[in-house]
């Protein structure tokens, strides 16, 4: 598997084109909190929100597909990758075997302690919702 840059993708343009939206959204049912704002808000403020929403959509099409990074952190980041590839096949089968074991084997206690935590949690939820 060679390596293969970060580019900008669908989710990293509805992702800033999401964080625009949401901020001009909060700022807009935020608007009577201060009540010098409501007019500005109401008559500019939501217009300039939704077109610094549009451009930035706008803006992240035109980015998509683009490196995210330089040319010399993806020469880094290659580096780093072909050295992992070269460790990982100049191990003999039986250590690549015995360390997929072991990442395995942490997931599963991982999975395991945070079902533990759920389970204390909603017993701790249920406790407390009792009456009594």
């Amino acid at each position: 598997m060679s390596y293969r840059p970060k580019v900008y993708t669908i989710g990293h343009v509805l992702g800033m084109t999401g964080m625009v939206a949401a901020t001009t959204a909060v700022i807009y049912v935020s608007r009577h909190r201060n009540p010098d704002l409501v007019w500005f808000i109401e008559n500019v403020g939501l217009y300039i929100g939704i077109v610094c929403t549009v451009l930035t959509f706008l803006f992240g099409l035109s980015i998509l597909g683009t490196r995210c990074y330089d040319e010399e952190t993806n020469r880094q980041l290659e580096a780093e990758h072909d050295r992992a590839v070269f460790e990982w096949n100049s191990k003999s089968p039986e250590e690549r075997a015995i360390i997929t074991a072991a990442r395995q084997n942490e997931l599963l206690q991982l999975t395991q302690i945070l079902q533990n935590d759920r389970i204390a949690r909603n017993q701790e939820a249920s406790n407390r919702n009792r009456p009594g």
